[in-house]
């Protein structure tokens, strides 16, 4: 079982994840770098946002269900292949202080690299 890179960025609160684009120290000067085992947080803090990003390694061939859930604005971005370049927009919740979901389909080769990152907005 693979690890996802975990980057917090403290003291910051906006409105939404463009506004967390925009803080000085995102995406490269985190003020927190760790690793996660999975995908899935339960932030208990205020004032911050999240950068989750890494590599999925499907072990099988087949239709993957991807889902994102999220009390603020939140991103799901997700590449064809391992380049980072490549990520596209999959999902995004924006409803603020309400919990929302979506999800996708997304069919995936057993051994295919593929990039992932999540932009949860916690304020």
């Amino acid at each position: 079982m693979g690890r996802a890179n975990l980057h917090i960025f403290d003291e910051w609160c906006g409105s939404s994840v463009d506004s967390l684009r925009k803080n000085v120290h995102f995406p490269l000067h985190p003020h927190v770098r760790t690793t996660v085992p999975k995908l899935a947080l339960a932030p208990q803090q205020n004032q911050y946002g999240l950068r989750i990003f890494g590599y999925l390694h499907p072990p099988a061939d087949g239709e993957y269900i991807f889902a994102l859930d999220s009390a603020k604005n939140s991103e799901l971005w997700l590449s064809s292949d391992e380049s980072p370049l490549n990520v596209v927009l999959r999902a995004w919740v924006g409803k603020v202080c309400l919990l929302s979901s979506t999800q996708f389909p997304a069919f995936i080769h057993a051994g295919q690299r593929l990039t992932t990152l999540v932009l949860p907005d916690w304020c």
